[in-house]
């Protein structure tokens, strides 16, 4: 994991707490990490189910095995990300940039890719008309009633 002193401890308490959220809504918080900056950090096997990841920036992340079932990353940067054997079944991933990302044996059914921008108070867009998947690894990746 990548060590970015205070906001690494953020990121990790923000994780705990979307922990707890799963296991009892009525505890913990449901992560809401709106453009955080994830690039690099391994979180293999992690249960990211739900969590809210618009804009975020996860180029060369590792999410192996991860569970990001209806998980909102509407318009994350997911360059080179290793998703293998992830779990992203009915996924918002309207707009990301997936480009060299490895998808080997992942779920992606129902998973929506069709375009979409978000902009930020700056009135700066991120995202696109469409999903890039260009340079994809998608390996026996099961793709069953997605949109794209």
């Amino acid at each position: 994991m990548s060590t970015n002193g205070p906001h690494l401890l953020s990121i990790t308490e923000a994780i705990k707490r979307h922990h707890e959220w799963l296991k009892d809504h009525s505890k913990g918080q449901q992560a809401k990490l709106f453009k955080a900056n994830l690039s690099g950090f391994d979180l293999s096997k992690i249960n990211l189910r739900q969590a809210q990841l618009p804009s975020a920036n996860c180029s060369k992340i590792v999410l192996k095995g991860a569970d990001l079932a209806r998980a909102d990353l509407f318009g994350a940067d997911l360059r080179d990300a290793d998703l293998t054997q992830a779990n992203l079944n009915n996924a918002v991933l309207r707009g990301v940039l997936l480009k060299g990302a490895k998808l080997d044996h992942a779920n992606l059914d129902g998973a929506d890719f069709r375009g979409g921008t978000v902009l930020s108070s700056g009135g700066e867009s991120q995202g696109g008309k469409a999903a890039d998947l260009s340079d994809c690894s998608l390996d026996f990746a099961s793709l069953v009633r997605s949109q794209m």
